[in-house]
């Protein structure tokens, strides 16, 4: 059975309690969500705020400096 045929057979108007097998899944999430905050606080929301604040001027006078 693949995963298209197995989401097809999911009732979604039937509720029902958590089972122990729907927890699986949250230390993965807590490991990707980590990953991806990091990569994102690091690597495209430092250089955004850098561009927003000092403009192209900063690139420049950094590149000068190293």
């Amino acid at each position: 059975m693949g995963f298209m045929e197995y989401a097809k057979s999911i009732q979604w108007e039937h509720e029902s309690y958590p089972a122990y097998e729907d927890y699986i899944v949250l230390p993965l999430f807590s490991l990707f969500f980590t990953f991806v905050r990091f990569f994102l606080d690091r690597f495209v929301f430092q250089k955004l705020a850098q561009r927003l604040i000092f403009g192209k001027e900063h690139q420049m006078l950094d590149a000068q400096s190293r």
